[in-house]
């Protein structure tokens, strides 16, 4: 059972279904020291409850969630009809599954591990680490059918 609060037009079946469908990086808030927000994006890995991401260690997401774990992220289809999927997550590093949610993630988004440019991200496979997101709350929105009734019109 799954301790996140799923809301909105998806279920949790079909939130997990959006994320594992939607090959597009995942958006990912973190407050930097100074208050101010950062956002980046960062490719994601689905894995239980988890959504997971991978970095390098020194990279400011990562300094800033082990400052205040607490973060905000994001996953919208860019083209119509829009579907997506927004949260809250309490983030972990994970020190020993960098390289591997790397590849992982390297197979997901670009195929394989052998392009040119995952092998210069594997090159620093050894500084690599994982962030582990365990979303509190996801909220969903589906605008399939609004889109489809104002196209008739």
């Amino acid at each position: 059972m799954s301790t996140t609060n799923f809301r909105g037009a998806l279920d949790e079946l079909a939130v997990r279904r959006f994320i594992d469908d939607t090959v597009i990086p995942l958006k990912v808030s973190v407050l930097t020291e100074s208050g101010w927000p950062l956002l980046c994006s960062l490719w994601v890995i689905q894995e239980g409850d988890a959504l997971l991401l991978a970095t390098q260690r020194d990279a400011k997401v990562v300094q800033c969630l082990v400052r205040d774990p607490r973060c905000a992220f994001e996953l919208s289809s860019e083209q119509p009809p829009y579907v997506g999927i927004r949260g809250r997550a309490v983030a972990e590093i994970d020190q020993q599954r960098g390289a591997e949610i790397l590849d992982l993630a390297l197979t997901r988004y670009l195929g394989g591990i052998t392009s040119p440019l995952a092998n210069r991200l594997r090159a620093k496979v050894a500084t690599e680490v994982a962030i582990v997101l365990k979303p509190t709350v996801i909220y969903s929105w589906d605008f399939t059918e609004r889109m489809r009734s104002s196209s008739k019109a």
